[in-house]
């Protein structure tokens, strides 16, 4: 008995710990940017749910929402002085990269989470483009 008790002690321990789980929506998930667009207003709700059999936690809670545009292919060319002329000799594509990212936050991004989770979850300007840069070089003879 002390066996099969220390057994399931040490399976409890090992197996990873379940959190809260976020149930959310927004009123408008597609907004359409015509020429006689003159706004937008969202509404974005929720609610943070224990899993079954286990206590909710106390908040509060921060929130982080990113709002991103459609992606599309972007140049980014270098321009260098050659004898007297501007010529592109370098340039970095970001293949897809969106045309609208903003980060929107309850709380300063480095007091929520670390650097390493908000890379993974893509929520710096940074990782989004280090994602999507292919760099070339342009030849220029």
């Amino acid at each position: 008995m002390t066996r099969l008790l220390g057994i399931l002690l040490l399976i409890l321990l090992v197996s990873p710990a379940l959190g809260e789980g976020l149930v959310s929506t927004v009123s408008n998930a597609n907004i359409a940017i015509t020429s006689s667009f003159d706004g937008e207003t969202l509404s974005l709700f929720g609610n943070v749910e224990p899993d079954p059999g286990q206590v909710a936690a106390k908040g509060p809670f921060d929130v982080i929402i990113v709002v991103i545009g459609p992606s599309v292919d972007r140049v980014a060319r270098l321009k260098t002085d050659e004898f007297g002329l501007w010529m592109n000799t370098a340039q970095v594509e970001f293949s897809p990269f969106p045309t609208y990212f903003q980060v929107l936050a309850s709380n300063p991004l480095n007091k929520i989470a670390d650097q390493r989770t908000l890379a993974a979850e893509r929520i710096l300007p940074e990782t989004q483009a280090q994602l999507s840069a292919v760099p070339q070089s342009l030849h220029v003879e």
